[in-house]
């Protein structure tokens, strides 16, 4: 299953297939999984199994067992065998992650099976200058 989420300020979700996106103008992301669910009176998307969550202008992927979308608060949890790929070279993983979406900001947590482990990819040009 796919969820389609795109958003300014403003959340909109619509089912698509991958076929459909062609050009992005708005923060999009792509929520991939093997089961999904939404709860319309609150506003709350659930997905679960082999998460895969992609957003397409901030080039960031991210996997995880359960994802879910809170529109009103403008956050997505991300909970069990967290990876974060940021970039090419910066690697989070964690229990559970929280993507704050208009601050394009992640919060790792542990949990008493999985620390916090953030992998980053130094330059050792950039660090002499």
């Amino acid at each position: 299953m796919i969820f389609f989420l795109s958003y300014n300020t403003e959340f909109i979700a619509e089912n698509h297939d991958k076929a459909g996106i062609q050009n992005i103008t708005k923060n999009e992301i792509i929520i991939e999984s093997d089961k999904q669910m939404s709860e319309t009176s609150n506003s709350i998307f659930y997905a679960e199994g082999n998460v895969l969550l992609t957003n397409l202008k901030k080039d960031f992927v991210a996997n995880s067992n359960k994802a879910i979308f809170y529109k009103s608060d403008g956050k997505i949890i991300l909970v069990g065998n967290v990876e974060v790929k940021l970039d090419s070279d910066k690697i989070i993983r964690a229990g559970e992650v929280v993507y704050y979406l208009n601050e394009n900001k992640f919060e790792a947590i542990s949990n008493q099976s999985q620390r916090v482990n953030t992998t980053l990819s130094i330059d050792e040009l950039e660090i002499s200058r």
